[in-house]
């Protein structure tokens, strides 16, 4: 494997519109930066921090960099949690926790019952509940509308109530990029996504390590999908069947049903295509793959891979990662098929 060539990780204090940043030298190496989708706060990090804290008291928002072969790339934006103290055999280490931006959308709730009445532009609202909490968002605009008069409940989180809003108009749940901003955008089936990063163990730049983990698992994954919506506006609801592919009802013999109701959709499409995505989703889940490869910080949410790995081809979606903060570290991708329904 032809590793990056690593130098070392820089670290940034920010002030609170994310800029200005001043280099933090307290930070040593050993700590994690670790992303997952399916995570609702989808980010996080954990930085090891010498013995002189003093700096990383004052330091409110961080921003961590790969440094590889002279080019700074960042590998993400968080919040600085209050560090804790640890003993270990009469020396100190502290272990300082970071959390993602989406942070502050997740703990401030609602004291109110929240109110959005058929026909709110969802992406609209969505921005307008953000607007609150002071960060960049890259929402692409769209004309769809909520359907139904929706309400949620006294110490709702306002993420929740994003994410809904989202998802009743098929776009992706709530994420941030290394900036620390906002974004959604709408849903793409994977099997209809072009591969965004080519990991190839035959290419000559080849970064992958020959170790890697494979796991099949076909017990009790669903293979017919409803999703409907009930409510005294409208009464909607959509089907999608598996029929093809490992898990289908053609190679089972079996209909295996997972039927949910979801808050709001848009129109019949939104729904339908809200089954045709739990549908790819489930499928996925019975191979899962994890690989390894020197330090590569181009990846964020969902990302689309093209695998090309010894035994291990195909392209698949990257549902969390994590890269060791120190020279020469090692990045973990964990990875589901992408099987077209």
């Amino acid at each position: 494997m032809q590793q990056y060539n690593t130098h070392y990780f820089k670290y940034y204090a920010l002030d609170s519109n994310m800029a200005n940043p001043t280099v933090v030298n307290c930070i040593e190496d050993g700590g994690t930066v670790s992303y997952n989708s399916l995570d609702s706060l989808k980010t996080n990090a954990r930085l090891k921090v010498s013995l002189d804290t003093s700096e990383i008291f004052d330091i409110k928002r961080i921003r961590i960099c790969s440094v590889l072969n002279g080019n700074e790339l960042p590998c993400g934006t968080f919040l600085v949690a209050t560090p804790s103290s640890q003993f270990k055999s009469a020396v100190q280490s502290i272990d300082v926790t970071c959390y993602s931006t989406l942070w502050p959308v997740k703990v401030d709730k609602c004291d109110t019952r929240y109110y959005v009445p058929l026909g709110t532009n969802a992406v609209n609202e969505v921005k307008r509940i953000l607007g609150r909490f002071g960060y960049q968002v890259i929402i692409p605009d769209s004309a769809k509308t909520t359907s139904v008069n929706q309400e949620w409940e006294i110490g709702t989180s306002y993420l929740e109530i994003v994410n809904s809003l989202l998802d009743s108009i098929g776009y992706t749940s709530l994420y941030v990029d290394v900036y620390g901003n906002y974004v959604a955008k709408p849903y793409i089936l994977p099997s209809l996504r072009e591969a965004e990063i080519i990991y190839d163990s035959d290419d000559i730049n080849n970064i992958i390590e020959p170790s890697a983990e494979s796991e099949l698992d076909l017990f009790n994954v669903p293979n017919k999908f409803i999703r409907y919506v009930n409510s005294p506006e409208v009464d909607l609801a959509a089907v999608y069947i598996n029929s093809r592919g490992i898990t289908g009802t053609e190679a089972t013999g079996i209909v295996n049903v997972d039927s949910q109701e979801v808050n709001d959709a848009s129109d019949y499409d939104t729904l339908y295509e809200l089954c045709k995505k739990a549908a790819e989703e489930a499928t996925s889940i019975y191979h899962k793959v994890t690989i390894y490869t020197a330090i590569n910080p181009i990846h964020l949410f969902l990302n689309c891979i093209q695998l090309n790995h010894y035994q291990l081809r195909g392209k698949f979606i990257e549902t969390s990662w994590d890269i060791e903060l120190k020279t020469g570290g090692t990045m973990t991708h964990n990875l589901r098929e992408v099987i077209a329904c």
